[in-house]
């Protein structure tokens, strides 16, 4: 079964503990990062079909990821 999988990435896990409740009913699999440089690792081994990223992170920010 093909399913959707989105990145979340920011370094306060409170938000991405927000984001996930919001998508918890969605058919999609849900992956985390906490900052840029865990999640370029992370995109480039499983190919997610969205990321969604915080601009504000220490090691990479956003912007410069």
């Amino acid at each position: 079964m093909f399913k959707t999988e989105i990145l979340l990435v920011d370094d306060a896990k409170i938000f991405l503990d927000i984001q996930k409740y919001f998508l918890r009913y969605s058919p999609v699999q849900i992956n985390t990062a906490y900052n840029g440089i865990e999640a370029l690792e992370k995109a480039r081994q499983n190919r997610p079909d969205l990321v969604v990223m915080d601009v504000s992170m220490p090691r990479l920010d956003g912007v410069s990821c």
